[in-house]
């Protein structure tokens, strides 16, 4: 497995308002801080937005990479809830997470543990941005 390497992974949702191509400068920006870079992106669907799908068929073929880097946690939230059995599967397969918007990095599965609490309250505390961002599509 590369050590320096991420999939980004875009917000489909707010394509209108930041382009793909300004979320893969904007996350390839964040991830150097890291040491990180991205290699390619994918990118869900207007159907695939709430259950992930792409992403998940993304974490089975098992590309050999450090991770994944997301535009924001919302994109795990676009659901009834954050998705936090897909943020363990993908941790599961020892990947790491980070997201943009919130500055918030889980490493591993004791870092999930302790952003538990945090991130199970993120969809509740988000309701209202993120019915406007799927209004938006």
């Amino acid at each position: 497995m590369k050590k320096n390497n991420l999939l980004a992974i875009l917000d489909y949702c707010i394509i209108q308002i930041v382009p793909q191509m300004a979320q893969i400068d904007i996350l390839k920006d964040y991830v150097s801080k890291f040491n990180k870079s991205i290699d390619f992106y994918s990118i869900e669907s207007q159907l695939t937005i709430e259950n992930c799908s792409v992403l998940r068929d993304k974490i089975k073929e098992q590309p050999k990479i450090d991770g994944f880097v997301f535009y924001s946690l919302l994109q795990l939230s676009y659901g009834n809830k954050v998705d936090l059995k897909l943020i363990e599967e993908i941790l599961s397969k020892n990947y790491k997470i980070y997201f943009y918007r919130e500055k918030l990095n889980i490493l591993s599965k004791n870092d999930f543990k302790k952003k538990y609490e945090k991130l199970s309250l993120f969809h509740h505390n988000n309701l209202n941005l993120i019915y406007k961002i799927k209004n938006l599509i």
